[in-house]
Formats: structure tokens, C-alpha cells, sequence
């Protein structure tokens, strides 16, 4: 060995490093080969501005309205059976809930809650839409029945946790909510409203 020349790496170190540098290699490639085989997650920048995640499917809002105040019991049936707890009121929510192609989607109503204004979310006071498997492909439209602070104007629907929806949540005489802009080319979703009672006759009016 000349004078000054850097010692030989003994053997045994040799092969460790190059089993190490191999391994390293080889977890390198399979972590590319996944990331081909599982793509982007699911449902990635595919959501519409109307639509929120449900499981691997999607739900999409087609209309928000104002649902109509209970008229109370008639003379002699007893009370409201269902009343509206005082400083709340009502809104239904119309939905269409689509299962992804290839796989069912499991679907409960009570996955649904809404948080109107900033309050902790609620689930539905009421609900038309079945709570079973939603064959793949398939789509089905539903009704969601929420109790809402009176004065509450915006909201956010959400399934099961997931990413919520900005909802407009219309005025309780019917009048579209000032929240999002508005319904017309303003931008905003789409708000049905609840058609007001027709003004009582006088006596003798026709």
C-alpha cells in the first residue's frame, strides 16, 4: 500500500452498503408501482358545486326550501303532533344520491346533519330516502327534513363527517335567503321557495 493512499473498505462493509443501496432500490420501484395501481383518491376535483361526498358516491342538492309552518290542530282533534320547537323552524332539503359505477353504496339518512350559522350539526328531524344498498350506478332522490334556528340564513350539509356543502337556506316566509350571492346570475344554489297562504275572505267576500 503506497504512502498516504486511503485504507481498502473491508469487504463485509461493501456488501452490506450494496444490500442496503438494493433494498432502498427495490422500495423506490414498488412505491411508484402503486401509486400507478391506485391512481388519485377517489372523487378527487370530480364534485360538482351542487354536490358533497357521500361514501365513494355522491349527493347532489337540487333544492332547498322553506318548509311550510305546521297549521296546528283542528277544533276538537287535540294538539300539533309533531310542533316546531319554539325558536326553530324548518327546512327540507331535496337531494339525488348516486352509488359510484362498479360497487354498491351503503346509504343511511341519518348519515346526513346539517350545521345552519355556525350551531352544531344536526341530523333530520325527518327523512324520505331509503337506508340501504344503493346498487352500483344506481341513483335515488330523497327528501331531508331539518329544524334550523329562525333566523339561520346559511348552512352546511355534510355525510357522515365528510366535506360539507355550503347550502343557502331560504327565509322562513318564503323570500330567498341573502346568502351566496342569490339564485339569479349571481351565482349561488339553486333555492326553491315555499308559496305563501292566500289572504283569508272578509265576511260575505268572494
Amino acid at each position: 500500500m503506497q504512502e498516504g493512499a486511503p485504507a481498502p473498505v473491508p469487504r463485509p462493509v461493501r456488501l452490506l452498503a450494496r444490500a442496503m443501496a438494493l433494498v432502498l432500490a427495490v422500495a423506490v420501484l414498488a412505491g411508484a408501482a402503486w401509486s400507478l395501481v391506485a391512481g388519485p383518491p377517489r372523487r378527487a376535483a370530480s364534485l360538482a358545486a351542487d354536490e358533497l361526498p357521500v361514501g365513494d358516491g355522491v349527493a347532489r342538492v337540487d333544492a332547498v326550501i322553506a318548509a311550510a309552518a305546521p297549521m296546528g290542530a283542528m277544533p276538537g282533534m287535540g294538539t300539533d303532533p309533531d310542533p316546531v320547537p319554539e325558536g326553530l323552524r324548518r327546512v327540507s332539503v331535496e337531494l339525488t344520491v348516486r352509488a359510484p359505477e362498479g360497487e354498491a353504496l351503503p346509504l343511511g339518512a341519518d348519515g346526513f346533519a346539517l350545521a345552519a350559522d355556525g350551531v352544531e350539526p344536526v341530523a333530520a328531524h325527518r327523512a324520505v330516502l331509503p337506508s340501504d344498498d344503493l346498487p352500483p350506478g344506481a341513483q335515488v332522490s330523497g327528501v331531508l327534513v331539518f329544524e334550523v334556528p329562525e333566523g339561520a340564513a346559511a348552512g352546511d350539509l355534510a355525510y357522515d363527517g365528510g366535506a360539507p356543502l355550503p347550502l343557502e337556506l331560504p327565509a322562513e316566509d318564503g323570500r330567498t335567503a341573502p346568502h351566496g350571492g342569490g339564485t339569479g346570475a349571481g351565482g349561488g344554489h339553486p333555492t326553491s321557495t315555499a308559496a305563501s297562504p292566500a289572504p283569508a275572505a272578509g265576511p260575505g267576500g268572494g
